[in-house]
This record gives C-alpha cells, structure tokens and sequence, in this order.
C-alpha cells in the first residue's frame, strides 16, 4: 500500500528528478512541458503540485525515466513533439483528430496521446489515427512486455518494435491504406488548441 503523500510540490519534485536523472540543466524548455502536463493535466488548474496520477500518466506516455540506450525522459519527449505525426503537446481527442485528418487525403494519420477513456492509458498509451478511403480509423498502440505494437483485428504488425519511432516507421510501409503522410504538429499556440 502506497503511504507516501499523493502529490509533492513541483520544485520538489524537479529537484528529486534531476537528481535521480543526474542533471545540471534545468533552463531546458522540456521542464517546463513536463511542468504543465504534470500541474494541470490540460485542465488549465493546478495548485503547484505534482500528483502521483499525473506522474504515473507521463511514465506511460514518455518513460521510462532511463531507457536502456541512455536516452531520457527528458530528452525523448522533445523527439514526440518534433516528429511530424506525433501530436504530443497536448491531448488530442479522436474528435480533433477526425476533424483533422477529415481534410486530408488517404494515408494521413496522426499518432496522439491516449485520453484513458475505453482504454487505460497503462495497457495503450497512445492512439494512431489514419485517414483511410471510407473514413478515419483509430488504432490503440499497445505495450506488452516492452514491445510496442498495435491493437487491431484486422491489421497486424509484422516486427513489433521496442519503440514508438520504429514503430510509425515500420508503419509507413506496410500499413494497407497507403500510411504514409504524417500530419505536423501544430507549433506551440496553435490554432487547434
């Protein structure tokens, strides 16, 4: 049973992940993404704390905190928000993404966060959203045992990946709808949100 307390202010909790990061910089921009996704939740309210819920979305999402290559949460989050496709920033309901991708032509897609609702974010922490010829399809990416993969009936992956790049890569060339054309992210104050 969990007896520490539930939430932590943020500059504590900065300090305790640099440490355990063994980090000196902390005037790097991603800390202030880690910072709004941590207090708000994209809620817009917080009280300066980070709780454990939030937390535990982020591990899901960008974690681990120490991969095995030496990469770091803090520096794989800046890759999701500069890869075309992956609409990390915030999180994208399927409504957006449909209203998105509606406008553009087969093959399009967009890989988003998550919202956790039919889906828990610990078994799928992200969704893959492809502009098809009858419509837009969504695709939960699944993690089973460090694999990444995804969940769907109908379409199976031939190699699943250790990570979500080589996933969307692997993706680029098998998928049946011609998954090819990622849809940028939108720049920070964009119009979508």
């Amino acid at each position: 049973m969990w007896d520490s307390p539930s939430k932590v202010e943020w500059s504590k909790f900065k300090a305790g992940l640099k440490g355990y990061l063994q980090m000196t910089n902390d005037s790097d921009p991603v800390w202030e993404d880690i910072k709004i996704k941590l207090l708000t939740g994209g809620t817009g309210d917080h009280d300066n704390a980070v709780t454990l819920s939030a937390f535990e979305k982020i591990l899901y999402w960008f974690g681990p905190l120490k991969g095995e290559d030496g990469e770091t949460i803090l520096t794989r989050i800046p890759r999701f928000y500069k890869t075309n496709g992956f609409h990390f920033l915030v999180v994208l309901p399927s409504a957006t993404a449909v209203q998105m991708l509606s406008k553009e032509s087969p093959g399009a897609f967009i890989d988003r966060l998550n919202e956790g609702g039919s889906c828990p974010i610990r078994e799928a922490p992200w969704t893959l959203s492809v502009r098809g010829n009858k419509g837009v399809n969504h695709h939960r990416i699944i993690i089973d045992n460090g694999v990444i993969s995804v969940k769907n009936d109908s379409f199976q992956v031939k190699k699943p990946s250790k990570n979500l790049f080589d996933l969307v890569a692997q993706l680029q060339t098998q998928y049946p709808n011609d998954f090819s054309s990622p849809q940028p992210p939108p720049q920070r104050g964009g119009i979508l949100y």
